[in-house]
């Protein structure tokens, strides 16, 4: 769970430019929902964003997103270095 708060002007938390102010406080909860084990390997995160800001809106709201993990080359290098290591043969 990462909780921000005490921002130091207001801010827009979408492209679609929904508010939050500066005595806002944002609630992000971050959890793995797919493991990856399907066609394409790629696992799921599900980052659900609670708002909470008695300036703007009447009462907290929660938003629910999930992403697919794309790796970079980088992170994928280290991996397949990981593996490499784990090799019986070594």
């Amino acid at each position: 769970m990462v909780e921000s708060s005490g921002f130091k002007q207001a801010l827009w938390m979408d492209v679609d430019g929904t508010p939050v102010s500066a005595n806002g406080k944002l609630i992000q909860r971050i959890r793995k929902v797919d493991n990856g084990d399907h066609a394409d390997h790629a696992p799921f995160l599900e980052i659900e964003t609670t708002v909470v800001d008695p300036t703007y809106y009447t009462r907290p709201w929660t938003v629910v997103r999930t992403f697919r993990v794309a790796a970079g080359p980088h992170l994928l290098q280290r991996i397949q270095l990981r593996r490499a290591d784990r090799r019986p043969d070594r």
